[in-house]
């Protein structure tokens, strides 16, 4: 019936779409579609009208990414300005680092630093993982983004 690479192709597909609440009826429903017409995944399978509406209210407020820029910015003792500036000095450059981290922990997308922020979404997901991989190995840099993470009432980085 299936060949090796349609039943990775599914189990792909069913990890994608099984936890966004469609039952496995309406899962095989839109793999059937997806198979014969290989578009983008959004604009073959159908999501319940609730669910959409679930997804959209998700968003946290734009003020919030505004927040956590001042208070990191703060936390490092360098302005806002210079945070948004194009230098590469370390204290702006651990300031973007920790806005990304703590922005994406919050459920914000790069398009949304891009358009709150005006950074370009290309670089928020290295500037988060440099930040994963310093807060393991540096003490101070961890201390500091667990003092950023708390403020916002997220969990704190454990090494």
């Amino acid at each position: 019936m299936y060949g090796k690479i349609d039943m990775w192709s599914f189990a792909d597909f069913y990890h994608r779409f099984s936890m966004v609440g469609l039952t496995i009826d309406e899962i095989f429903e839109n793999w059937e579609k997806y198979r014969k017409d290989r578009r983008d995944i959004n604009d073959t399978v159908r999501v319940p009208e609730k669910l959409k509406k679930e997804l959209r209210r998700v968003k946290p407020p734009a003020l919030q990414l505004m927040s956590v820029r001042k208070k990191a910015a703060l936390l490092r003792g360098v302005s806002v300005k210079d945070v948004n500036s194009k230098a590469r000095d370390r204290p702006f450059v651990e300031v973007r680092q920790w806005v990304a981290f703590v922005g994406i922990e919050m459920g914000f997308e790069p398009p949304d630093f891009e358009t709150i922020l005006g950074w370009e979404r290309s670089g928020i997901y290295h500037k988060r993982k440099k930040a994963d991989e310093l807060s393991l190995t540096n003490k101070e840099y961890r201390e500091k983004m667990n003092q950023l993470l708390k403020m916002f009432g997220l969990d704190v980085i454990i090494a």
